[in-house]
């Protein structure tokens, strides 16, 4: 993830495209009974204006990453990463 603060409190905000700060996916591990690494948290997301207009392609996303694979793993440690949480996404307008 990361984090993206925009504020315009006393005027206008217009988004057409895409805002992203979801976490990284996890990598598989390449060893014999070891698990793949977790995916990372999702960013968090600040909005502040007095008006705010989203296009019709707008996305704005703050989701975590999934954990990674497990390879060849046989034994009781043998699992796949866990996935990251998402993150937050604030909104405030008039």
């Amino acid at each position: 993830g990361g984090g993206l603060k925009i504020n315009a409190s006393s005027g206008w905000i217009t988004i057409y495209g895409i805002i992203n700060v979801t976490g990284a996916n996890g990598t598989a591990n390449t060893i014999d009974d070891s698990g793949g690494s977790g995916g990372g948290s999702g960013g968090h997301i600040i909005l502040a204006a007095r008006n705010l207009t989203l296009g019709d392609s707008a996305k704005i996303l703050a989701s975590g990453g999934r954990g990674g694979n497990t390879v060849g793993g046989t034994g009781s440690d043998s699992c796949g990463g866990g996935g990251g949480s998402g993150g937050r996404i604030y909104i405030q307008y008039n």
